[in-house]
């Protein structure tokens, strides 16, 4: 009873002494949740199943040009909401054509390049449907397509352009540049996310402990465990005398011990 009433204060101090759970909420889908997928569901099981967490409050532009972004957010597995700000920092680009980011570079475990395009490029075009599908379709070299492409020849060469340059957003030599060009910022922040994630795993590890306390504590306390426990000591004395031991005596106390040893073995 002194040893349970010990651990009781314990735990009671060291809970009182940290933050609770809620805390570090990790944004889990809701849906999710329903599904069985709880918070301390690991990383490597999230990542396969196409999870990702952070919040888009949190992200930060580091750098930013008419056709690039670096975006970072200190959450793990936070690429997903890091795109989407890319997507609607392009989409600002232009008011009358559909600017995008389609291509991605990770710098960090919580930094990532995004370079922006321009989609559907015939649209800055005023022409029919059907040749703007004729220069799209310019590849696949369709018979009917050669006499609208010849009189646009042109407004592709002009399209075939602006993919080069943009091309050049997408080239390592020019990431490796970018990265270079803004790598203390990067390092500082990247240093400062991993120490708050180095945080909530210990703080995570200190409540998974706490919670085995709770456990060993509602074991210990409980009715029917200790009615059992008695059970056993009652049983086990009844053994040691079949072995005709004489209750109190040295050779009693030793068949006790070693009865509590095998059952601790089983």
């Amino acid at each position: 009873m002194k040893q349970l009433l010990l651990l009781i204060v314990f735990t009671m101090t060291f809970v009182s002494s940290i933050k609770a759970d809620d805390d570090f909420d990790i944004n889990l889908d809701p849906l999710l949740l329903t599904l069985g997928y709880s918070k301390k569901t690991s990383e490597e099981e999230l990542r396969k199943l196409g999870v990702y967490f952070g919040n888009t409050l949190e992200n930060k532009i580091i750098a930013k040009d008419d056709m690039y972004v670096i975006i970072h957010n200190p959450t793990k597995l936070s690429l997903t909401v890091m795109e989407q700000e890319a997507k609607n920092y392009c989409n600002k680009l232009s008011t009358k054509y559909n600017y995008a980011s389609y291509f991605m570079r990770v710098l960090g475990k919580y930094t990532a390049y995004f370079s922006c395009e321009m989609a559907n490029k015939v649209d800055q075009y005023d022409l029919p449907d059907e040749e703007k599908q004729c220069i799209i379709d310019r590849f696949y070299e369709r018979s009917n397509c050669e006499q609208f492409n010849k009189k646009n020849t042109a407004i592709i060469d002009e399209i075939e352009l602006q993919n080069t340059n943009e091309g050049k957003y997408k080239k390592l030599d020019f990431i490796h540049l970018i990265k270079t060009k803004y790598h203390d910022q990067i390092v500082i922040l990247e240093n400062y996310a991993d120490q708050k994630y180095n945080e909530q795993q210990n703080q995570l590890e200190i409540q998974n402990k706490i919670r085995k306390i709770k456990q060993k504590i509602d074991i210990l306390s409980s009715p029917f465990n200790t009615e059992l426990n008695q059970l056993k000591v009652e049983k086990n004395k009844e053994i040691c005398k079949n072995y005709t031991f004489v209750e109190g005596s040295k050779e009693f106390s030793q068949c006790l011990l070693q009865l509590i040893k095998n059952e601790k073995l089983e």
